[in-house]
């Protein structure tokens, strides 16, 4: 960082005027350096100089304020960029710098910005794509907001942008987290027709919740599924299922879980 500012000294006292690049490059040294206050004061003098920041100066600025936890400043740097007009600017990376502030909000749980930072999208003309449109229901399962988590989903149908994998995996999260099984496992079947292939993590996760339950149809049924896929769960995993099978009185299914076990080679545990 030291080095890049003796360059720019350097420009200054040669009478060279620094162009967008250079100070978007600056931008980016300060904010990899942690140093967000003097990245945002390098944006303030570039336009006093007449120098106009493009959609990547913003870009790098709102980078390193999610980084550094600023959610706000990184909001009012986004109102900047579309006050400039930089926020319209022709090419699907102008989508990052919104992409970017919703996964931050969610990680903030702050699921209200990111639906006002997806409405600037729109209101500028921008189309979201999947990536942005996976961050928003994240930030809804983060948040608990079954309902706000489908909406999302609608409006990529509106939008022409069908969910794929990472769609459907936040989106059970979120069912999961809202306690709402029945709802996953209707997902995981609308996953499975629209021919996406679930993942063991999300086969871990239902079972786990379902296993937690003591729900021991959904349990069976996810063993059934993650075996079609050669999939096998972990011994503890085994340990659980077979322990609700004994809190629900069934004991002839704990005994069929404990012949599986040794049939797909899973030792049991002492628990």
């Amino acid at each position: 960082l030291q080095r890049a500012f003796a360059y720019y000294e350097e420009m200054a006292r040669n009478g060279l005027q620094p162009g967008v690049n250079t100070y978007t490059s600056l931008i980016d040294a300060c904010g990899k350096s942690q140093q967000l206050k003097r990245a945002y004061e390098l944006l303030d003098q570039m336009q006093r100089e007449g120098v106009q920041p493009n959609a990547h100066t913003f870009t790098t600025i709102i980078n390193a304020c999610t980084q550094a936890q600023d959610l706000d400043l990184g909001l009012q740097v986004l109102e900047q960029m579309i006050s400039c007009g930089a926020g319209q600017e022709v090419g699907q990376s102008t989508v990052t710098p919104y992409t970017t502030l919703i996964r931050a909000c969610g990680k903030a749980f702050a699921v209200d910005k990111a639906f006002a930072v997806l409405r600037c999208m729109l209101d500028v003309g921008l189309k979201p794509n999947t990536v942005t449109f996976n961050c928003l229901i994240d930030a809804c399962a983060k948040a608990h907001d079954l309902d706000k988590a489908f909406h999302v989903l609608r409006l990529m149908y509106h939008y022409n942008n069908p969910p794929d994998t990472v769609t459907y995996s936040a989106l059970i999260d979120a069912c999961l987290r809202a306690q709402e099984i029945g709802k996953a496992f209707e997902l995981l079947a609308q996953m499975q027709h629209d021919h996406l292939t679930p993942s063991s993590s999300m086969y871990t996760s239902l079972l786990e919740a379902s296993t937690k339950s003591g729900d021991i149809n959904h349990i069976f049924e996810v063993l059934h599924m993650m075996g079609g896929a050669g999939m096998r769960p972990s011994s503890a995993a085994f340990t659980a299922i077979i322990a609700a099978c004994g809190r629900a009185k069934q004991i002839d299914r704990a005994f069929d879980t404990l012949a599986y076990m040794k049939c797909v080679h899973v030792r049991p545990n002492a628990a």
